[in-house]
């Protein structure tokens, strides 16, 4: 013989709930009573206990509507998120490379991968000593002049349209030796 809640299980479903929904109804809908103890403490109950009592009459629950909470807006794709460059490297002058520079002119090299993402609006600076010396080039092969002898630093930044920064490659050193 087949069981007829096994076909059924939304039937089911929705008595339980109605059941439960009564049950937690029922204080609800209960009486209130109070009266004076024999210590003089007053008592509230839901059922009356002595001749005395009197039913309690509630003013109606406060309540307060719920606030709808927005949901934050979906992230929108940026530049950011599909530019993830895994790679931003100085690769000319090498770290720690001494160098002769009679005109005091330093090649500098870039190397990005994926390659610099130009068609996005993304840019490199280039710090030498910590000061920005070359500003929103695509290039990635960059000519720094006047560089007087002695050490330097060098760091290569990646920026999206908006200036912010993308990925900043490891400062390198290196020296310069002039007449």
């Amino acid at each position: 013989m087949r069981n007829p809640y096994t076909h059924q299980p939304h039937r089911i479903a929705t008595n339980l709930t109605v059941l439960i929904a009564l049950v937690i109804s029922l204080p609800v809908f209960a009486e209130i009573f109070t009266w004076t103890d024999d210590e003089g403490n007053t008592v509230y109950s839901d059922r009356s206990q002595k001749k005395d009592s009197r039913e309690v009459t509630l003013p109606p629950a406060l309540t307060v509507p719920a606030i709808t909470i927005k949901p934050p807006p979906a992230p929108q794709p940026t530049d950011n998120k599909k530019a993830e460059y895994e790679q931003l490297e100085i690769s000319k002058p090498a770290e720690d490379e001494a160098q002769w520079l009679p005109t005091g002119n330093l090649d500098v090299s870039v190397t990005t991968a994926p390659p610099l993402m130009a068609s996005q609006g993304h840019y490199l600076s280039v710090n030498l000593d910590g000061k920005e010396v070359v500003s929103r080039t695509q290039d990635s092969q960059i000519k720094l002049s006047d560089i007087y002898r002695g050490s330097h630093t060098l760091t290569a930044i990646i920026h999206d349209r908006s200036g912010a920064v993308l990925k900043q490659s490891k400062t390198i050193t290196f020296h310069i030796h002039r007449h």
